[in-house]
């Protein structure tokens, strides 16, 4: 994905955040999304150099909709995510 559309990716999911449940870090090519609940974090990463256009655009679907509290991120997403 284009360096710039990633770091827009970054940038909305930062500007969806509505109190300090969530966290969006970004570093060039790696956006962390860490969601804190009563059972401690679930982190779902997006990386440039790793996932695919289509991997990195689900992620980003996923944490999209953690935000607005329709799902979580579970085991599965979360090894889905950190794949290499």
């Amino acid at each position: 994905m284009k360096q710039h559309k990633f770091k827009r990716m970054a940038h909305d999911l930062m500007d969806l955040i509505p109190n300090n449940r969530f966290q969006v870090d970004y570093k060039y090519d790696v956006i962390w999304f860490s969601h804190y609940h009563a059972n401690g974090v679930s982190v779902l990463q997006i990386d440039n150099t790793i996932h695919s256009e289509g991997e990195m655009l689900t992620n980003f679907e996923l944490a999209k909709k953690v935000i607005k509290g329709e799902c979580l991120i579970d085991e599965r997403d979360s090894d889905l995510s950190h794949q290499t």
